[in-house]
């Protein structure tokens, strides 16, 4: 449900549901949920058609979300016409906003052209965003869209509940920018002579793509280009929004499959040093890191002081610049690097080390990182790991590390940071995350083991040993009496670690 992204700062929350089957649906997975959204005091259920349901009430809204599913049945489809636009905006308090959502697969570029165009005739400022694969949302009102300047000038709303926009994947104006597909001003030729949909002229219900053989992510890269505040050069995004995080900003786009957009976006930033860093990252993701070196070289000459290019062009050699092994070169480039970023490099040889005093004692130097800084995912696990490695005052400082965790877990997940999250749990008494996390880990091995032996690459007998005892650590730390909200999900992460283990131990060495 669209309620489990409702801030804390919301105070109410009134909830039109067509069918009574969808909230019972919901109710029978209580318990499985970090939030039962059900169980929320400022939740109020009305069971109604959405158009009944606003023609029935005099009150007004901050926001109004509309997200039908099967937009093009007659239950739904009269949700998407001029009508019901105006409906809502009658229903809207003075800069109120309106959030349309639609799956892509639904539709084709006639009718997504027409939804714009039909939402453009009952609202001044309409924009639309494209957060993942073919979810797009609307976002209209009759105040400016000021979104991305807000936060940048004040940090609200994102300051106000840190941890959950961070479970929701959004840290700052770089993860809305990545979003964003079309602007206002983009919108108006977007949607120039494209019809309108009405009650009389439903075209959802007539055009829309029921077999949802509508448009793909590819489809809406091409399609949205023209429109792009983030490939115009010049615009507000460029001009108004001081201290973007160009390479922040690539690296969330690369990981989004959004790369064709990165390598348009690199074309039309205004800093050389950030432009050279951002046609890095694209190499590297785009199968030609070979290239890579010299890019970051570029904007190491083009700045010196680009501490992210600097990082990234080093990071491949972590290991090694922390065990004083690295190339004479790389050296050269990391003995620049000062503050957070120098202060991995020490953090890395505390942690080999398991000298955890050390790594204690740095980290208010690395909590000195933003969360656009690309080193900021090894900031976190050195953070974390000296917590769940300590032996004094453990339930607050798995507490902490925890928060550390899963607070970056959207965009950087892996098999170590999970495998502290785990111990977090076990030490918070905490099953729920315990399973979850472990799932991840047996599911993460599932798939080494299966590539490698697809790959026909023999395993070594350390490697084994080391896969094994892994697999047998977890099984043992899920063996026990678990009170957990989903025990079926529990069966199954035992059964898959269980089998893991009796593979690698019918594995055949040479």
């Amino acid at each position: 449900m669209a309620l489990e992204g409702v801030p804390a700062t919301v105070a109410s929350v009134d909830v039109v549901e067509l069918e009574p089957e969808v909230i019972e649906a919901n109710r029978l997975l209580s318990g499985l949920r970090d939030a039962d959204p059900l169980a929320d005091p400022r939740v109020n259920i009305a069971i109604n058609d959405a158009r009944n349901a606003l023609k029935l009430t005099r009150k007004s809204y901050d926001a109004i979300v509309s997200q039908p599913s099967h937009p093009w049945t007659a239950g739904a489809s009269h949700l998407f016409t001029r009508e019901f636009a105006a409906d809502v905006r009658s229903h809207l308090n003075d800069g109120g906003v309106f959030l349309q959502w639609m799956n892509s697969e639904f539709v084709d570029e006639a009718l997504l052209r027409t939804l714009a165009a039909t939402l453009l005739a009952e609202f001044e400022y309409v924009r639309l965003y494209h957060p993942w694969s073919r979810v797009l949302m609307f976002l209209a009102s009759d105040a400016p869209l000021d979104v991305e300047l807000g936060i940048a000038r004040t940090g609200r709303p994102i300051i106000e509940d840190v941890p959950h926009f961070s479970r929701m994947g959004i840290y700052g104006v770089e993860d809305l920018l990545a979003s964003l597909a079309i602007d206002e001003q983009g919108m108006l030729s977007f949607a120039r002579r494209a019809e309108l949909s009405t009650d009389d002229n439903n075209l959802m219900a007539t055009r829309s793509r029921a077999r949802a053989d509508g448009l793909t992510t590819e489809d809406l890269q091409t399609l949205f280009e023209p429109y792009d505040p983030l490939l115009r050069a010049g615009s507000w995004v460029h001009t108004q929004l001081a201290g973007i995080d160009y390479g922040y900003l690539a690296r969330r786009l690369i990981m989004t499959g959004q790369t064709s957009r990165g390598t348009a976006l690199a074309a039309v930033i205004p800093d050389f040093s950030r432009q050279f860093e951002v046609y890095g990252l694209l190499f590297e993701a785009t199968e030609q890191g070979d290239q890579a070196p010299e890019a970051y070289a570029n904007a190491l000459r083009a700045n010196p002081l680009n501490l992210q290019a600097r990082y990234i062009s080093v990071r491949g050699h972590l290991d090694a610049l922390s065990r004083g092994e690295a190339p004479e070169d790389i050296q050269a480039i990391a003995a620049q690097l000062e503050g957070a970023p120098a202060a991995v490099i020490r953090g890395l040889a505390y942690e080999a080390e398991a000298d955890w005093a050390s790594l204690t004692a740095l980290d208010g130097e690395l909590a000195q990182s933003a969360v656009t800084d690309a080193w900021y995912p090894e900031v976190v696990r050195l953070r974390a790991a000296w917590r769940v490695n300590t032996t004094e005052d453990r339930v607050r400082l798995a507490a902490e590390a925890l928060a550390l965790i899963e607070q970056i877990l959207p965009f950087a997940t892996s098999e170590n940071l999970h495998r502290m999250r785990a111990m977090s749990a076990v030490t918070l008494g905490d099953p729920d995350r315990l399973v979850e996390s472990s799932a991840y880990l047996a599911s993460s091995t599932n798939t080494y083991l299966t590539a490698e032996a697809n790959q026909g690459n023999r395993l070594t007998a350390e490697e084994l040993q080391e896969t094994r005892r892994n697999l047998t650590l977890l099984v043992d730390t899920l063996g026990v009496d678990l009170d957990t909200a989903d025990p079926h999900r529990l069966s199954t992460v035992l059964e898959t670690a269980n089998g893991l283990i009796q593979y690698i131990d019918d594995y055949p060495l040479e």
